[in-house]
């Protein structure tokens, strides 16, 4: 295998931040850190606490319980920067079922063109682009005070010819009552189906427990994550919103810290808003400050069938 296949495996892997220098140690035992980042804007502005506090549009990629609330069908198309010329994009879409709902997502992520070069480090004068793509199907159903819900997706990442694909299953539940919400959810179980490299790789099964507080406009969001990659990890944020046409977001995630070698007091921490421009399409905005990797921007344009 060529150098330069080393060089992707390790900058997909490290864009999960802790779980991706893990997982590059680990390589051929512990795979896919990729699935572990953040999608979805307003979810980056709050700090990644969504076991609990996720909307119909966040529920695909962190707690599926969360469709039990779906109310009108809507849909959302966000776009990312990060480190090292990687480009990421996601789809989110929701249709309310009687009671509850299903969703559909679809995240990818491109890392850019890289340079070839042989075993002994000679240019090839050749370039190939790793990418990723993870897309699921979810669907969720309302119990009284619960919700229970579950979401199954496809993996797949390919660097230069070498290309894999997983199976995984996220099940997840919140249990409200106002004004607070608790959610628990499991993500990642599954399979690497074909392996990127000679031994099949494992997906990073993730745990996570949270709250959420929620009075008149304001939110208050917190949420513990471990996983065998990554290790403990804090996501705290909030939302406040003023007359239904805009909102303010203010979150808190470790990971960010721990991907500085020397933190500042920004490192962690995210802002974002959130402004309705006309009926039913609202337009968000959020900034991760990552350390060492830079500020990732997001941006994504929404539109519920109101």
């Amino acid at each position: 295998m060529i150098r330069s296949a080393s060089v992707a495996a390790t900058l997909i892997a490290g864009l999960a931040g802790v779980a991706g220098a893990d997982a590059v140690e680990g390589a051929g035992t512990q795979g896919y850190a990729w699935v572990t980042n953040i999608e979805g804007t307003r979810a980056a502005g709050m700090g990644g606490a969504m076991t609990a506090a996720a909307d119909p549009l966040d529920a695909p990629f962190f707690n599926p319980a969360a469709l039990g609330n779906a109310g009108l069908p809507e849909f959302e198309i966000g776009y990312r920067t990060t480190f090292s010329g990687a480009k990421s994009a996601h789809l989110s879409a929701v249709q309310p079922m009687g009671a509850g709902g299903i969703g559909y997502s679809i995240a990818a992520t491109s890392y850019g063109a890289l340079d070839e070069v042989n075993d002994t480090g000679v240019p090839t004068n050749r370039t190939f682009t790793p990418y990723t793509i993870a897309g699921g199907f979810s669907y969720a159903i309302p119990s009284g005070p619960w919700m229970f819900g579950g979401t199954t997706r496809v993996l797949t990442q390919s660097i230069h010819e070498n290309r894999s694909t997983a199976l995984a299953l996220d099940l997840g539940a919140i249990w409200t009552s106002a004004p607070l919400a608790v959610g628990a959810a499991i993500r990642h179980l599954g399979i690497e189906l074909d392996p990127l490299v000679e031994e099949k790789e494992a997906l990073p099964l993730t745990g996570s427990i949270g709250a959420m507080w929620s009075e008149d406009e304001l939110s208050l969001a917190a949420d513990l994550e471990y996983s065998e990659s990554a290790g403990l990890l804090l996501h705290a944020g909030g939302e406040y919103i003023y007359q239904e046409t805009l909102a303010l977001l203010l979150g808190y995630g470790s990971v960010g810290r721990d991907q500085a070698f020397d933190p500042s007091i920004l490192d962690g921490l995210s802002i974002g808003a959130a402004v309705l421009l006309a009926r039913g399409m609202t337009f968000r905005y959020a900034a991760t400050f990552q350390g060492d990797l830079g500020v990732g921007h997001r941006a994504s344009m929404g539109y519920s069938f109101r």
